[in-house]
């Protein structure tokens, strides 16, 4: 999967959402530049027009369907992520930390999407060392409580 956006250089103790509400991808959503599709976010996120959230307590099947596939797509987010650092080990915390300004983490991190996308583009999709197993679905009772979220980066 091609990683559409990438917004680096926030501290991990910035939340998502707010990292989101600060980005350009969220800005050409509401001017309606991206009227094509969706972004796929956790419970965490704003309710938007563009931004598939999970059903926080499902009680119909249908919501119970929908939470399923979004959690299913989410796993895609988190093999594509998983491929990222298997494929450019110094994005994996295993591996150590980047001995960088943030600033030039950043720019690594944004230059190692742009590789994998150059890398996608031209079919070498990859393989996972460890392949990645979604998370198991919840219990019908346990669905509102953690349900998955996104499939498109």
């Amino acid at each position: 999967m091609r990683i559409l956006s990438v917004v680096a250089g926030h501290p991990d103790s910035a939340h998502d959402s707010c990292i989101l509400r600060h980005s350009s991808l969220n800005a050409n959503f509401e001017d309606g530049i991206y009227d094509d599709g969706w972004l796929l976010g956790d419970s965490g996120y704003p309710c938007r027009p563009w931004l598939l959230n999970p059903v926080m307590a499902p009680t119909t099947p249908g919501e119970l369907r929908y939470n399923t596939a979004h959690r299913s797509t989410h796993s895609i987010i988190e093999q594509t992520f998983g491929l990222l650092k298997s494929r450019f080990k110094c994005l994996d915390k295993f591996g150590g930390v980047l001995q960088y300004s943030p600033d030039k983490v950043s720019q690594i991190i944004a230059a190692c999407c742009f590789l994998h996308n150059i890398a996608v583009n031209n079919g070498f999709a990859g393989d996972l060392e460890e392949p990645i197993v979604p998370d198991p679905i919840p219990e019908e009772h346990q669905v509102g409580q953690d349900a998955g979220s996104g499939k498109e980066i």
